[in-house]
């Protein structure tokens, strides 16, 4: 009205500042954007110290002002709609980017405010459609709903596995943060291709390949011994010669198995003995030309100090021939050397590269340097309180000589930062040089000290990031010998031997507790998603040929590959002694008391505790495992499910006793498991009968058997079996098995007209020798029946 220019007013400084300490004045720029949060709003003073990238948040305008704020294109919010137009849109860029949390903390801080204490579900609408939650791996960006929770369950055991489907460590280790996830749609299950990538895992970690095992004996995991003559497609040590830009490289090399599940292949990874360099294959599925062989100081590393792309079909670091090696001066590049390369070490000189490896440990004991420590007490932080082992992994990382300790994700170690003397001192954190700390020792007195210090100088960080001192905690030397604390006298006298390598990787064919662990918690998880997955009878059809169930197929799938490969604890026996002594434990047990007989339809038919110990405990694909009714009729012939929950574990769900119970048919059809005695296939019965019969024989021809045990339940399960499958006895398969078991006991007989036997006993005696009881007869017809019998 009064012939203003307000596009000419916009350029001038006028404009004020949200920020009540720091307030200015500013002009309103074309590339930036403007913003004002109605001061009424109970979030506004937050929301004011929060500016995202590109913006500026200005003061509210009085009344007057308002029309000229709205004219030069000021956005006038309140503070639902600031969050949801612009904080949770930029989330993307700064969350992404964050590696510690720390730029993301104040936005995330009041994001979790309106979605979890004010339950806006305006703003909770908005940031779980924004695919702003960095992985663990910081290889994407994607929706809470994308990712899974470790809390509990499958995600807990796997979480190596699956950081790809984890959000990044800094959201982890929140509660705030893993609250709001789950207010957003993060899942606390997996999805299918989450249970097979798991499955994967679990399979190779038991047989060491990454497919279904061919063979029986491997199946078995009985792997062939190498004889002193053969040499291992990948040797234990390997030696490089020649080596003259880095001249440190030559040297023993030991082979580690820690980072084969990040490299995903079986080609041995080394590491030079007593230093922290590592001899490693990539490859790289997106950038085919970065696949070779590579030496830098940790894997995976952008740091390379050598590189090989000529050996791309080598199980272990090439021999001399197409290395490029880094100049000693950091500024130069890479060189050809014609003379360097790896070689393998003999077996008969892995002794000396054994002792090489212990040069930096010996050097240690020389100098009393306690190759154990002891954390003894701590109230706040009980996790750092036990026995801290040796290392010098983090040696060149550190850049001093003195010794670094770890035990179960927890490091002690001396940091000497020459830019921030400030910072100088002993550390007790989650990695080496980490922020996540959870103790320090700062006190002068310690800093020329060889071992960490002890009780007295610890301060202990809370979870809000104080420190208090803790006068109790502290470290002590540990006689390996004896297991308890050292005094420095017994220290300088008794030296502790360097304690054994802990092994990397589990041993192949055997059933550990963490395995055990990871299969139960696999295994419900495959079992609820089937439950959820499988269609059920009368829709099978609708299901399978509807367009938009093609995910449903490809999940199903995911789940039929699962079932193939080695995932569920079972027990089998590879040897005829083992059979023998269930037979005993079995004929010695009885299976229920009358009084219970109900239980008898529960899983009673074995006793895991007395058993256990008679048969082997493998992974198995469920094809053709025995579960419920059918293990009696197979037990000796089959593996036989074993699952069940980790000693210790609070608990448990029943997913896979609830699909096995219910769907027993879809178990056998879908998965080829036996569930039903009728399930198990003729001539795997035949010859389990054949093993139930050949127990050792009381006399010549009869076999004693004692009525109500669990031997008894499994002579007339089989022979129940039997009577309903006469039509298979004709099969050729079965045939073979039939007339072996007519050479043997198989036949029940009362003991009450032999004198010479214990009337609670019953016999099985040998086809030929038995006849049937004739009808009851009366009067003297009755002599005609004792006479018979």
């Amino acid at each position: 009205k009064g012939g203003i220019d307000l596009e000419e007013v916009a350029k001038l400084p006028l404009f004020k500042t949200a920020d009540p300490k720091q307030s200015t004045f500013v002009s309103l720029k074309k590339d930036i954007v403007h913003c004002c949060v109605d001061p009424s709003d109970k979030h506004s003073n937050a929301l004011c110290k929060l500016t995202p990238p590109g913006m500026v948040l200005l003061a509210w305008p009085t009344a007057q002002g308002k029309p000229i704020y709205e004219y030069c294109g000021v956005n006038l919010c309140t503070g639902e709609e600031f969050m949801c137009h612009y904080i949770v849109p930029t989330l993307v860029g700064i969350c992404g980017k964050d590696e510690d949390g720390r730029s993301s903390a104040p936005f995330l801080v009041e994001l979790h405010a309106w979605v979890c204490i004010d339950a806006s579900e305006r703003v909770k609408k908005a940031a779980s459609e924004v695919a702003w939650v960095p992985s663990e791996d910081m290889s994407q960006t994607a929706l809470a709903s994308a990712y899974v929770s470790t809390a509990v369950g499958a995600a807990k055991v796997f979480k190596s596995v699956l950081k790809a489907y984890l959000p990044a460590k800094w959201i982890q280790w929140n509660t705030q943060y893993m609250e709001l996830m789950m207010a957003l749609g993060m899942s606390s299950i997996l999805t299918p291709s989450m249970i097979l990538l798991c499955a994967k895992h679990l399979h190779q970690a038991f047989t060491g390949r990454d497919g279904p095992i061919p063979d029986e004996d491997e199946q078995r995991g009985e792997k062939r011994k190498l004889t002193d003559e053969e040499e291992e497609p990948i040797p234990a040590y390997i030696e490089m010669k020649d080596c003259e830009n880095q001249s440190s490289f030559n040297g023993v090399w030991e082979r580690t198995e820690e980072h084969r599940e990040y490299l995903g292949h079986d080609r041995g990874t080394y590491q030079l003995v007593g230093k922290s360099f590592f001899a490693y294959f990539w490859r790289d599925a997106d950038d085919a030309e970065q696949t070779g062989w590579y030496i830098a100081a940790e894997v995976g590393s952008e740091e390379i100090f050598a590189v090989n792309r000529s050996g791309v079909d080598d199980l272990f670091p090439p021999a001399a021939g197409g290395w490029e090696i880094q100049e000693e001066d950091p500024a130069g590049g890479r060189v050809a050397e014609k003379r360097c390369g790896f070689h393998r070490v003999p077996k008969q000189q892995e002794p000396s590269a054994k002792a090489a490896k212990t040069q930096e440990s010996s050097k240690a004991e020389s100098d009393g340097t306690p190759q154990q420590v002891r954390a003894a007490t701590c109230r706040t932080k009980p996790n750092v309180v036990g026995i801290y082992e040796i290392t010098w992994e983090h040696k060149e990382y550190l850049e001093h000589d003195r010794p670094t300790y770890t035990k179960d994700g927890h490091f002690v170690y001396f940091w000497d930062d020459k830019d921030d003397p400030d910072s100088k001192g002993w550390y007790v954190a989650a990695e080496v040089g980490s922020e996540e700390v959870f103790a320090i020792n700062q006190d002068p007195k310690h800093f020329d000290a060889q071992a960490p210090p002890g009780p007295g100088d610890w301060q202990v960080v809370g979870a809000d990031g104080s420190k208090a001192v803790d006068k109790e905690f502290g470290f002590a030397p540990v006689l390996a010998s004896e297991g308890v604390l050292a005094t420095k006298e017994q220290v300088q006298v008794k030296r502790p031997t360097p304690s054994a390598s802990k092994p990397t990787g589990n041993p192949l064919g055997v059933v550990t507790d963490s395995l055990r662990a990871m299969s139960y918690e696999l295994m419900e998880e495959f079992a609820r998603a089937a439950e959820e997955l499988w269609p059920k009878p009368g829709s099978a059809r609708s299901a399978i040929n509807d367009s938009s169930q093609k995910q449903n197929l490809h999940d199903m799938w995911n789940l039929l590959e699962t079932a193939s490969l080695n995932v569920l604890v079972a027990r089998r026996h590879a040897t005829q002694e083992t059979t023998k002594k269930e037979l005993e434990v079995r004929n010695s047990k009885r299976l229920v008391e009358e009084k219970d007989r109900k239980i008898k339809e529960r899983d009673q038919a074995d006793d895991p505790q007395a058993l256990l110990d008679c048969a082997k405990v493998e992974l198995v694909p469920l094809k053709g495992v025995a579960f419920k009714f059918a293990r009696q009729v197979l037990w000796s012939v089959a593996p036989v499910a074993e699952h069940t929950p980790p000693a210790g574990s609070k608990g448990g769900t029943s997913y896979l006793a609830s699909l096995v119970t219910n769907h027993s048919e879809g178990m056998q059809n879908v998965f080829g498991a036996f569930v039903k005695a009728k399930h198990a296939p003729p001539e795997q019965v035949m010859r389990h009968l054949s093993f139930l019969c050949g127990m050792p024989q009381a006399e010549t021809g009869i076999v004693a058997i004692k009525p109500g045990s669990v031997l008894h339940e499994d002579l007339k399960a089989c022979w129940a079996y039997l009577s309903d499958s006469l039509y298979s006895l004709e099969s050729p398969e079965v045939k073979e098995h039939l007339e072996s078991l007519r050479k043997l006991p198989c036949v029940a007989v009362n003991s009450e007209d032999v004198a010479d036997r214990p009337v609670e006993e019953m016999l099985l005696t040998l086809p030929k020798f038995a006849f049937f009881q004739l009808p009851l007869l009366r009067g003297k017809e009755a002599n005609l029946r004792l006479y018979l019998r």
